[in-house]
């Protein structure tokens, strides 16, 4: 019974200070998933090169915005 009282004054705001409500626990694992995906797009975009060792024309532009 006590959890569930602590549970609703999180919930409610009323909980002890740096605690995550829900819907904010639920937002960061959405957050910290999306910022893998674009850290592993961003390591793929570094690294691409066109095929017989040619550069695509907006190579040197994306490394310098990714750099």
């Amino acid at each position: 019974m006590r959890r569930l009282v602590a549970r609703a004054e999180i919930e409610a705001g009323r909980g002890p200070a740096g605690t995550l409500k829900r819907s904010e626990r639920e937002e960061l694992v959405e957050l910290r998933r999306e910022n893998e995906r674009l850290r592993m797009e961003r390591e793929i975009l570094k690294n691409f090169r066109m095929p017989c060792g040619r550069h695509h024309p907006l190579d040197e532009k994306l490394r310098g915005q990714l750099a």
